[in-house]
């Protein structure tokens, strides 16, 4: 009876200490352009509180591990009188640091439908770009960046000579890792 007891004890005392579990929930932000031209230069903000406040959101304002990129893609929306059938486009990002703007994807093409369209970048990425996404939404939830992501998008339509009148939105997912403790 006595070491039954004890063995009690020892279950009850090990059961009852706090542990850290991981979590990964995920965050997707996005900003928006519009292309009315067929040679296009555009800018697009995703705003440091949004993602701070999506990061909030998911993570209850526990203490984050890292952000992993998980995807980007675009998403095109045709509008009224657009004639224009692919768009192909880079998409950079601007470095906190110089303020450059650094190559994301290169020579990314959509074809244009009737449709909005989701296109997943897989093809064209470039590491340095991708590294500095990865730097800046890591800095964001580790609350030591207080700084837009800021990138910028050039490209050319198809038919030259067509009509181009869409917006496209580029998205960024990633997952966060933090601890919890239970």
């Amino acid at each position: 009876m006595k070491k039954l007891m004890i063995l009690m004890l020892l279950i009850m005392a090990w059961g009852c200490e706090e542990k850290d579990i991981l979590l990964y929930p995920t965050i997707e932000e996005s900003g928006v352009f519009s292309i009315t031209t067929s040679g296009f230069e555009e800018k697009v903000v995703i705003p440091v509180s949004e993602i701070n406040d999506a990061i909030y959101d998911v993570s209850d304002g526990s203490s984050i591990n890292e952000i992993i990129l998980e995807a980007i893609w675009v998403e095109v929306t045709p509008k009224q009188g657009n004639t224009a059938t692919r768009v192909s486009m880079d998409l950079s990002i601007q470095s906190w640091s110089t303020k450059e703007f650094i190559g994301v994807v290169e020579g990314f093409e959509v074809t244009i439908g009737d449709e909005p369209m989701k296109v997943a970048v897989v093809k064209g990425l470039q590491e340095a770009g991708v590294n500095e996404l990865k730097l800046q939404l890591n800095e964001i939830a580790k609350g030591n960046g207080w700084q837009d992501v800021v990138f910028e998008t050039e490209g050319v339509v198809t038919p030259p000579d067509g009509v181009i009148n869409v917006d496209i939105e580029v998205f960024v997912r990633g997952t966060l890792v933090y601890a919890e403790t239970i």
